[in-house]
């Protein structure tokens, strides 16, 4: 006999799962002689549909339900090597030219394969019933304290000096030989070498070797397990009162204020060119003794060097740009042209000319501006090349570390502040 009310949902809810379970060889449709339930209360049949179909629905979707998913942990490692071609005679190029190439290798492991159960969460047929107490009344409190002195900050930004990067070109287009005359004296540092070297490098061949390695962990989901959750209904209900105190924290009333100035440092950098005449067919360009290829201060002991500590207060202005990324000569020089220019630091990013202020933020002479180490795996002359201005440098010697200095210095930075033409 069919049932009175629920029999119709009941009979699609069996008939949908036995059509879904068919390659299994069962049948769970009506057939002759089949005992039926007649359920004639609504709301128990209500909830036993809702269960039916529940576990139904679940046996069917994640009965069989396999899935595969993988991980993957991505790393990589770069390191530069160089070799180069070497000459003799003439004057060695500064810096060397150099070619550049870049190659990459994937390395990948994949770890065995992890089987985890998918997890079917379903309803507890019966519904728990909790109580939610409420509390009343706030209450806001705020407190009131006093600082007897306040220092508030003021920066400021003083200019020292402008650097100016003047370069020359003839008139007219002309191209005649240049002849470069020094006049001056120079006395070398101690350790310096002022003499060619019989052999020096031409060109460097430096290749970047970028690996990148990639672990792959798989896993994959296979068969079930049940979670049954009960559900909960919340009945709000007042049956007693508390108070919440809401602290706003405290009002501080100040009774001095002080201001405290900083200041930065900064020399702006400006490119011109002058334009000279050159009739002949050579031109001579008088340069000072101190930034002869011979006098610049490019290596200590057959090593090149690096920059170490710099003197308070102290700036650099950049120049990145055409003749100042190659002729260290021309930088000393820009040094030497610039009222105020302590020393000039030079390497393969550019030319930097650097200055100290005074408290009153006018350029400082005759004082230590900054020092430089040396380092074994730097070439003489392919480092930093330095020369005096109205400062001087010093050569620091530093403890090494299978190779490398305790504290790298940078090549590039002033302590106070930095300014780029270009």
């Amino acid at each position: 006999m069919f049932l009175k009310i629920c029999n119709l949902e009941l009979q699609e809810l069996v008939l949908a799962s036995a059509e879904a379970r068919a390659g299994r060889g069962r049948d769970y449709g009506a057939s002759p002689g089949t005992e039926r339930v007649t359920v004639l209360d609504w709301p128990m049949c209500a909830s036993v549909l809702k269960m039916l179909r529940s576990l139904f629905l679940s046996a069917v979707i994640h009965g069989g339900l396999v899935a595969a998913t993988t991980v993957t942990l991505i790393s990589s490692h770069t390191g530069s090597s160089c070799s180069y071609n070497f000459g003799t005679g003439g004057v060695p190029l500064t810096p060397v030219p150099t070619q550049s190439t870049r190659t990459y290798l994937t390395i990948r492991e994949t770890r065995p394969t992890v089987t985890i159960p998918t997890v079917v969460t379903v309803s507890a047929p019966t519904t728990i019933t909790k109580t939610v107490y409420t509390t009343t009344f706030t209450t806001y409190i705020q407190h009131v304290g006093t600082i007897s002195t306040w220092t508030q900050g003021a920066a400021y930004v003083s200019t020292i000096a402008t650097a100016t990067f003047a370069s020359t070109v003839c008139a007219n287009g002309a191209n005649p030989t240049t002849v470069t005359k020094y006049t001056g004296t120079y006395s070398p540092i101690s350790g310096q070498s002022t003499t060619i070297p019989s052999t020096y490098p031409t060109e460097a061949f430096c290749t970047t070797a970028t690996s990148y390695y990639q672990i792959l962990f798989p896993t994959e989901t296979s068969g079930f397990t049940t979670t049954t959750v009960t559900p909960t209904t919340l009945i709000p209900l007042t049956t007693s009162t508390a108070t919440y105190t809401v602290d706003f924290g405290t009002v501080y009333v100040t009774l001095t204020t002080v201001t405290a100035t900083r200041t930065t440092w900064t020399v702006p950098g400006v490119s011109v060119t002058k334009t000279v005449a050159c009739d002949g067919p050579t031109y001579t360009k008088t340069m000072d003794a101190r930034c002869a290829p011979t006098n610049l201060i490019g290596d200590i002991n057959g090593k090149g060097l690096l920059s170490g500590t710099y003197a308070d207060r102290s700036v650099v202005a950049y120049n990145s740009k055409g003749l100042w990324l190659k002729d260290y000569t021309a930088c000393c020089q820009a040094c030497l042209d610039n009222k105020g220019c302590g020393a000039a630091m030079a390497d393969v990013y550019g030319c930097g000319l650097l200055y100290i202020a005074s408290e009153k933020g006018e350029p400082v002479c005759d004082a230590f501006i900054y020092s430089f180490t040396a380092w074994n795996y730097v070439l003489p002359g392919q480092g930093l090349v330095n020369s005096n201005g109205c400062d001087w440098v010093e050569y620091e010697p530093r403890n090494l570390v299978e190779g490398v200095p305790k504290s790298p210095p940078s090549q590039r930075v002033g302590t106070r502040g930095v300014s780029f033409e270009g």
